[in-house]
Parts: C-alpha cells; sequence; structure tokens
C-alpha cells in the first residue's frame, strides 16, 4: 500500500535476468505513483533523506539485490548525526 507513504523514492530499475520488454522505466513510475519522486543512485537517495527527515518518520527499504547498501549508509549517517 504506497498509498499510506508521505513520500516514496524510487530509483533505477534493476534487471538481474529478465529483459525490459515492456520498456517500463522508473520515471515512468513515478509518474503514476502519487508522493513519489525519482532519485537514480543510492548515494543521492541517502542525501536527500538526511535532509529531510523529521523526527519520527520511519524509513522503509524495498529492493531485490543490494539494498542493504542503502540502508547501511543511512544508518551510518544518521549516527553520525546523532552521536
Amino acid at each position: 500500500m504506497l498509498s499510506i507513504a508521505d513520500k516514496i523514492i524510487i530509483s533505477e530499475i534493476l534487471a538481474v535476468r529478465e529483459e525490459n520488454i515492456y520498456n517500463i522505466h522508473a520515471t515512468d513510475l513515478t509518474k503514476k505513483i502519487q508522493n513519489s519522486v525519482y532519485i537514480p543512485s543510492f548515494e543521492e537517495i541517502s542525501e536527500y533523506i538526511i535532509n529531510n527527515i523529521q523526527p519520527g518518520d520511519m524509513i522503509v527499504t524495498l529492493s531485490g539485490g543490494n539494498i542493504y547498501k542503502l540502508a547501511n549508509t543511512i544508518s551510518n549517517k544518521l549516527k553520525n548525526i546523532y552521536n
């Protein structure tokens, strides 16, 4: 239920084994999903989150592959700010 999120960040769609036969891109999704923004790289996403996070916000990362790297980057940056 993406509709309950205040902000949705969409990065590149990563094809693992499948070919993009439907010619769908991440920017197409942002046009269809309310309150979404396209940000291409994990580094840019982490900066966006750090610059826009408010007390009480919840950050959820969803993806296949190496999304744990984004979660770790955000966590480390927040620790550096608040420790």
